[in-house]
């Protein structure tokens, strides 16, 4: 919800289309930021966003738009990519097609 939360406050919540990819790759610790970056990359390339699978119910709290299907998308798109580590790291990358 901390996530959401911040997305919210940077106004994004109406625009932004998250997913994730945990419930398709499982728990990968430390590799974790890199392989969702290299997917968040090719989907960039391939103009397509991957959905997020295993989600049955949206807590309602999360006012968040969760794409719960792959779809095309702009080759344009911008799209963030948050990572969070043990030990409170947090990371963000912004990734745009060239």
């Amino acid at each position: 919800l901390v996530e959401a939360r911040g997305v919210s406050l940077a106004g994004l919540s109406d625009v932004a289309e998250c997913y994730a990819t945990k419930g398709s790759t499982g728990h990968l610790l430390g590799a974790a930021g890199s392989v969702e970056t290299v997917l968040a990359v090719r989907g960039i390339a391939a103009g397509q966003r991957p959905g997020t699978v295993n989600l049955s119910q949206q807590d309602e709290r999360c006012q968040l738009r969760i794409a719960r299907q792959s779809a095309a998308v702009s080759r344009r798109a911008v799209w963030g990519k948050l990572s969070l580590g043990f030990g409170g790291h947090v990371a963000c990358g912004l990734f745009v097609a060239d």
